[in-house]
């Protein structure tokens, strides 16, 4: 038995919305900066669609979970699976042998549905790196299959257990509730990468749109409400979300409230909005919501990869033709006949070869490590490090103070060495990894990313906080004996403890605040060292440099005068040296010569991105790091 739903236009429209948010946010993200909430949206529809359909089901005994997954396979495999044949052919051609292999593991993902861990675990969405993966942007298709997969049951076992619907919305509203408080924990933590990627700080969006899925609705009228009215004011949350997103709590919750509260109610169909919603172009946007996602990304992908340099307007509005053009074709060739063929037997075999072809070309392509030969050994190894810095583990994840830490070395032994700072703490764990497994000992990254180390200045108030609550647990920790600090040194704007902003430009106030972070922990009792500053890219060095060899394009310098970094950092250095001795780490000494400061040498490059050190670079430092093991 198939339930059917009467067809909405206002849902076509939320769908229409959500997908021209997204597709705004990555063509022109100067003009949309929060499009990018448009997949919120998604998530919010999927659930209120999804127990709709389940529960007229699951209440009249004609649910069955293979006619579901059968749904799910009709209605997403096929455009996914040609859109993923198609992009697979663009980048054996186009991208460089490490970014193919890692394209193919990003398919192999994507084919399994856990793409968003791949993606949470091999980088992020908002760097300028992650602008260069074909298939980022299937992290989206992983939540909601994932999602798809267990909530089923979870919807089962609800409607069996509690039989009143308020008994039911409590224990949606009890598993939203937890999601959205550890989507604030994680966040208040620096977890805001796997907040943003993983099922489980997302279920509150699904939740909201479950909630309203079973809420019984209510007689507008009686309480003189208009449904155009509940109508314009959930839009209105939504485009305030869209505009300028909550930063105190989970960046959705009011986009969220007022898709929850458009699709419980609705719209009267012969109201005006009701005919706006209904308006061809954007009932087929609507649509075709799902072809447009799938396609919009790709396509701008491979542009930005051959094209290096930032996009004209002129190639970013006829991107945009083709996106739509493309989408078109999927939605109407491939999307619609597949959905209302009647056999299943062909679509389950349309779909097992296409997606056993795929699986073997992306497993040939890892096996053979993206066929190298189509480049040369130094395009190869400068592309190999885009986003080699360091990443901990989530086994090695410990809590400390205010920081996720990180345990690096012998697990076995209990942390003596502390690396103290941001990611440009972490980056240098390549450096120390070994040495520490070798001499049986353990260390613990403590970063603050986005903060400094520092409890007298800082980025902002909250990073003063949090720097605090680190040192004091740093500084009571009897087991750490050594701490290496480690930060970041080009911004210049920061505030103090009273919240007076503070124009750094010379390093007086970080170099005083440095010297007595140190001074406090030696009172302590540690053995303090500080990494002095490198001289970084500011662009993103290993992406731009391979794909300028490859392309034969000019223009990308592998490094900037000795000059040029001496004026800038030369008296701050010679100062803390003279104060700190042996106890200044200096990387620069292995990447600059007396002329110049190298971005890459023959074998690799330094850097992973714009301005973080490569596996590679920090490999070449282990020999400046041996005084902390003494």
């Amino acid at each position: 038995m198939h339930i059917k739903f009467n067809h909405r236009s206002d849902i076509d429209a939320l769908r229409a919305l959500a997908v021209l948010a997204v597709i705004g946010f990555h063509f022109f993200p100067s003009v949309f900066p929060y499009g990018f909430l448009g997949v919120d949206l998604f998530f919010v529809i999927s659930g209120y669609l999804i127990t709709k359909l389940l529960q007229d089901q699951l209440l009249t005994n004609t649910f069955s979970y293979l006619l579901f997954y059968l749904k799910r396979i009709r209605r997403i495999f096929p455009a996914l699976l040609v859109m993923l044949c198609i992009t697979s052919i663009a980048a054996a051609f186009v991208l460089t042998a490490p970014d193919l292999e890692r394209y193919a593991k990003s398919q192999l993902a994507t084919l399994s549905f856990v793409a968003n861990i791949y993606f949470w675990r091999t980088g992020g969405y908002f760097s300028t790196t992650n602008e260069l993966k074909p298939l980022l942007h299937m992290w989206s298709l992983g939540v909601e299959e994932q999602f798809y997969l267990f909530f089923p049951l979870v919807l089962a076992i609800t409607l069996k257990q509690f039989k009143t619907t308020y008994g039911r919305l409590a224990i949606i509203a009890l598993i939203s509730a937890c999601s959205y408080l550890v989507n604030i924990y994680l966040t208040a933590i620096g977890g805001a990468n796997p907040v943003f990627f993983l099922l489980p700080t997302r279920i509150w969006q699904f939740g909201f749109g479950c909630f309203f899925a079973v809420m019984p609705l209510i007689e507008l009228k009686r309480y003189r409400i208009n449904s155009s009215i509940l109508f314009g004011f959930a839009l209105l949350l939504i485009g305030a979300n869209l505009v300028a997103p909550t930063t105190t709590i989970p960046s959705a919750t009011f986009l969220s409230l007022g898709a929850g509260l458009i699709l419980w109610n609705g719209l009267n169909q012969q109201s005006f909005l009701s005919q706006i919603c209904s308006a061809k172009p954007i009932r087929i946007i609507g649509l075709s919501s799902f072809s447009l996602y799938l396609w919009h990304w790709p396509i701008l992908v491979f542009l930005k990869y051959i094209y290096i340099d930032e996009l004209s307007t002129v190639v970013l509005l006829a991107a945009l033709i083709l996106t739509f053009a493309v989408s078109y074709v999927s939605w109407k060739y491939i999307e619609n006949p597949f959905r209302r063929a009647n056999s299943s037997k062909s679509l389950l075999l349309f779909v097992t070869s296409i997606y056993l072809i795929l699986t073997g070309f992306a497993l040939l392509a890892i096996a053979s490590a993206g066929y190298p030969g189509r480049d040369s050994n130094l395009i190869n190894s400068i592309s190999s490090a885009i986003d080699s810095n360091y990443r901990c583990p989530p086994s090695s994840y410990r809590l400390y103070g205010a920081s996720r830490s990180c345990l690096i070395g012998d697990a076995g032994t209990k942390p003596s060495i502390a690396l103290l700072g941001n990611s440009h703490a972490q980056m240098y764990a390549p450096a120390i990894e070994q040495s520490l497994a070798k001499n049986k000992l353990a260390g613990l990254i403590i970063p603050l990313n986005g903060c400094l180390p520092t409890v007298d200045i800082n980025i902002s108030q909250d990073c003063l906080k949090m720097a605090t609550v680190n040192y004091e647990a740093l500084k009571n920790d009897s087991g750490i004996k050594t701490v290496v600090i480690a930060m970041t040194w080009y911004a210049n704007n920061l505030v103090d403890r009273d919240g007076n902003t503070i124009i750094d430009a010379n390093f007086s106030y970080r170099e005083k605040a440095i010297l007595s972070l140190m001074d406090n922990l030696s009172k302590a009792g540690k053995s303090v060292y500080l990494v002095a500053p490198i001289a970084i890219p500011n662009f993103d060095f290993a992406s731009q440099a391979s794909r300028a060899l490859k392309f034969n394009k000019g223009g990308i310098p592998f490094s900037i005068s000795r000059v040029e970094f001496d004026k800038r950092y030369g008296l701050l250095i010679e100062s803390l040296s003279n104060k700190l001795g042996i106890r200044l780490i200096k990387p620069h000494e292995v990447f600059c010569d007396i002329n110049e400061c190298f971005f890459a040498d023959s074998q690799g490059a330094y850097f992973s991105d714009s301005n973080h050190v490569s596996f590679y670079g920090a490999n070449r430092l282990k020999k400046i790091f041996e005084p902390i093991y003494k």
